[in-house]
């Protein structure tokens, strides 16, 4: 049940979209692009300035078909500015393994990653990445660029896909997309889609689903729904 370590190393990101884009001329987006990203960025750095403390509940449910197993989890996350994390179990059920084996890894994971240099890695910006814009679209009665990433390198925080940039408050709504580098030999192929929701100032995530392709297991998925939010502490207000 290896296939949800890769859930945790796109905690903070994810990417890769179907929906229809128009199509743009050759290099038409480039010079918007820079421009697009480069917002994008400063708005999510004083966003991450702005937001001291949070706490929120999370429902993780985790199956694996070929084996018939299945779990269900429900977490309170602290977090506290400038990213750390405390993820706390209230209730859970179904297969010991699931829960032991595969999600409790997963909050063990993400809490360690929040307090190292990883952190940073789970930033969408061009020190990671490069970014090539697709269009605009409509979504949910808003404008919305659609633009691809593409990482630098081959390390294990970075994926390849898709983001969704709301247009007007330049935050990213909606990702999907697949590790660049692969979690475990016994993953043959894993997609991760993740969406956000807007609370006072602050885009959060709504929820994350990852199905992956194991050698032996068969495909495996987890779904995280997030849910409660409370803004504790912040810089500015949430009214």
């Amino acid at each position: 049940m290896v296939p949800f370590r890769v859930a945790v190393a796109l905690a903070g990101l994810l990417v890769a979209g179907r929906p229809g884009v128009p199509a743009m001329e050759s290099g038409e987006g480039d010079d918007r692009v820079v421009r697009i990203v480069a917002g994008m960025v400063a708005r999510n750095e004083q966003r991450l300035e702005d937001l001291r403390e949070y706490t929120a509940r999370r429902r993780y449910q985790a199956s694996n078909e070929r084996f018939g197993q299945c779990a269900t989890v429900e977490v309170l996350e602290r977090y506290e500015y400038p990213g750390r994390k405390r993820l706390e179990i209230e209730r859970e059920e179904g297969s010991d393994y699931i829960r032991k084996k595969v999600i409790q890894r997963l909050l063990d994971s993400e809490m360690e990653s929040s307090e190292d240099d990883r952190r940073d890695q789970t930033q969408i910006t061009p020190r990671y990445y490069t970014f090539a814009l697709l269009g605009e679209i409509e979504r949910k009665g808003r404008a919305t660029y659609v633009i691809e990433i593409e990482p630098r390198e081959k390390k294990e925080l970075l994926i390849r896909g898709r983001i969704w940039v709301d247009a007007e408050e330049l935050a990213i709504v909606r990702m999907e997309g697949s590790p660049v580098k692969k979690p475990s030999f016994w993953v043959t192929h894993a997609e991760v889609v993740r969406e956000y929701e807007k609370h006072g100032p602050f885009w959060l995530p709504s929820s994350m689903e990852s199905t992956s392709q194991i050698l032996l297991a068969g495909p495996s998925r987890l779904r995280v729904e997030y849910s409660d939010y409370e803004i504790v502490r912040s810089a500015v207000t949430t009214d």
